[in-house]
């Protein structure tokens, strides 16, 4: 009978990292520069909330889920929806001014997809799997599946495919922020339509 020979110390130590899942090649990922200490402790009250809000993640649904859930969520959430992108627009893409309103939207969303899947999970991952599989991603080839979510979603939600918009109005409380240096001249994330900038041709 042969024997087994003895393990190398380098065998050992490669195996070790493989069954070892805390283990990995890649680098440790790095601190944000409010969680050190001689940062955090500079920062505002108004500072520290605004951090959070940018710092809250992802929504954490997949994209085929926000696809065949997207007819009820603009019944729910379209008027918070129309404020921020409002904002925006009267704040000429500055971030600052919209970072509420932001925050509003994805409570919306959060409050909708986490009622959409504890009462009609099933209905909807039917739905987006049926999307899914049509590689052109139509709803006429999910007709049968869609009106199962519809109806789940109107009986236990009480939300029905019903469109409507919130009427223009300012949104942003309070003074608006100074407006980004912007020493490399990039254009405006967002249309300016301001009428004070508009050039004639005379």
């Amino acid at each position: 009978m042969a024997s087994v020979p003895e393990p190398k110390n380098s065998d050992l130590y490669i195996n070790s990292q493989l069954i070892n899942k805390n283990h990995s090649s890649y680098p440790a990922p790095q601190r944000k520069p409010d969680e050190y200490e001689q940062v955090s402790s500079q920062l505002s009250d108004k500072q520290i909330s605004e951090l959070k809000i940018i710092n809250r993640g992802h929504l954490g649904v997949p994209e085929e889920i926000l696809k065949a859930g997207a007819a009820q969520y603009a019944s729910m959430c379209s008027n918070i929806n129309n404020k921020f992108m409002l904002c925006k627009q009267e704040t000429h893409g500055d971030p600052r001014a919209c970072l509420k309103v932001g925050a509003a939207v994805s409570d919306c969303a959060a409050e909708y997809f986490t009622a959409a899947l504890n009462r009609c999970g099933e209905e909807l991952y039917s739905y987006s799997h049926c999307l899914e599989t049509d590689s052109f991603r139509r709803p006429s080839f999910c007709r049968g599946a869609q009106a199962a979510w519809d109806h789940c979603a109107f009986a236990k939600l009480g939300i029905d495919k019903t469109f409507w918009s919130s009427t223009p109005a300012p949104v942003v409380q309070g003074e608006l922020p100074n407006k980004p240096k912007n020493p490399l001249n990039l254009n405006p994330t967002v249309a300016n339509n301001d009428p004070m900038n508009t050039r004639f041709n005379l």
